[in-house]
């Protein structure tokens, strides 16, 4: 007996909290008005207060146009527009990562001071199924939900939804939405996973491999957030002292020895992020620990930075 397909209407229905207040993330391309074009529909049925929200990167001539025609999508829909136009990318910036960083800043802010419940975004199975791919053939962490989001308000309802689901619905409701451009450019690793990878799997394997993907990916990530929440406590007790003092660095040996490997280095992880402002991988929060627990003496970072062991605890230069 085949899987039954889930339909945008039931995946809302079933993973949206009734009578909720919640800001919607529009970028005005296929999947987010499908979204909000479903949402609104259901919004008298489960008492949904809705707002919507946009963040114009700058980074392509449309972006201009794709603001103003989520603005008529919000006034159409009867709901309060906030838009961010964002200014130039920092010089050697990663464009994706520096773009995502200013979305969910600029979510959060809105949605803490318009007091709202939940900020919901519409990536699809597919959006899903091409992170994993995306970081199998780059040698990345599996994960397909960066950590911080765990600690976010965030919902993605329509993660078990395919974007052939996705073009039923738009077709169906004869939609219009923006199409960006730089989708077709197959310069971009994701692109290529999309145009390329994914329809040959599903020719050669499965059909329906971007679902398949889309759930592998799902027990990954909860058996992911599970290894960070293990060294939390340990994390919270070594934010309370004095960052690489004497006490600090036994503290953190401790907890590092008491934790299986995979724990071990994801709480050296969230240990040095407010140190550097950003997430090291696996490979060097592994050397980390080494120079913890005494098998080194120092490490190199990225950017110049370095940290060594001095005095009973840790010298970061």
């Amino acid at each position: 007996m085949s899987r039954p397909r889930a339909s945008l209407i039931n995946a809302l229905k079933s993973n949206v909290p009734r009578s909720s207040k919640l800001l919607l993330a529009i970028s005005g391309g296929r999947d987010s008005v499908a979204m909000l074009h479903a949402i609104t529909s259901l919004r008298k049925l489960y008492k949904l207060h809705l707002e919507i929200a946009h963040v114009d990167h700058a980074l392509r001539p449309a972006s201009k146009k794709d603001a103003e025609f989520v603005g008529r999508l919000a006034e159409q829909s009867g709901c309060e527009f906030h838009l961010m136009r964002c200014g130039k990318k920092p010089a050697g910036a990663n464009i994706e990562a520096w773009a995502r960083l200013q979305r969910y800043e600029f979510f959060e802010k809105i949605r803490v001071a318009r007091k709202l419940e939940f900020t919901v975004t519409a990536h699809t199975a597919n959006d899903v199924a091409e992170t994993l791919l995306m970081r199998l053939v780059s040698n990345k962490d599996l994960r397909t939900i960066d950590p911080l989001d765990f600690n976010r308000a965030l919902i993605r309802p329509i993660l078990a939804v395919t974007r052939s689901e996705i073009d039923r619905y738009v077709s169906k409701h004869s939609l219009h939405f923006r199409e960006d451009e730089t989708n077709r450019d197959t310069r971009f690793l994701r692109n290529r996973v999309r145009r390329k990878l994914l329809p040959l799997l599903a020719k050669e394997f499965d059909e329906r491999i971007a679902e398949t993907l889309s759930e592998r990916a799902a027990v990954i990530d909860e058996d992911i957030r599970g290894l960070y929440d293990v060294g939390r406590p340990h994390a919270k007790a070594l934010a309370a002292m004095e960052w690489g003092s004497r006490n600090w660095f036994l503290q953190l040996r401790n907890a590092l020895l008491s934790l299986p490997k995979a724990a071990a280095w994801r709480l050296m992880q969230d240990v040095m992020l407010p140190k550097l402002g950003f997430r090291l991988g696996r490979d060097k929060c592994c050397e980390i620990v080494a120079m913890v627990e005494g098998r080194t003496s120092g490490v190199e970072l990225p950017g110049g930075a370095a940290l060594k062991r001095k005095g009973g605890g840790i010298l970061f230069s």
